[in-house]
């Protein structure tokens, strides 16, 4: 990645830190990325399907 494109992705997510509080979004400050949780209140018997290929390194948790 060159060093416009890691300026660049490091603006974007001090622009979601300073929109989002710490409980919805928090910047990893050992690598360049972060971490997103959104809280939803959902019907009882909501269900989600998901289709699709892993992408390595990513994590979805869903408690329901």
């Amino acid at each position: 990645m060159s060093s416009e494109d890691r300026e660049a992705q490091e603006d974007e997510l001090l622009a979601l830190a300073s929109i989002y509080d710490g409980d919805e979004f928090r910047k990893a400050e050992s690598v360049q990325g972060g971490e997103t949780r959104i809280y939803l209140d959902l019907p009882q018997n909501f269900k989600i399907f998901v289709s699709g290929q892993r992408v390595s390194g990513s994590r979805v948790i869903c408690p329901l």
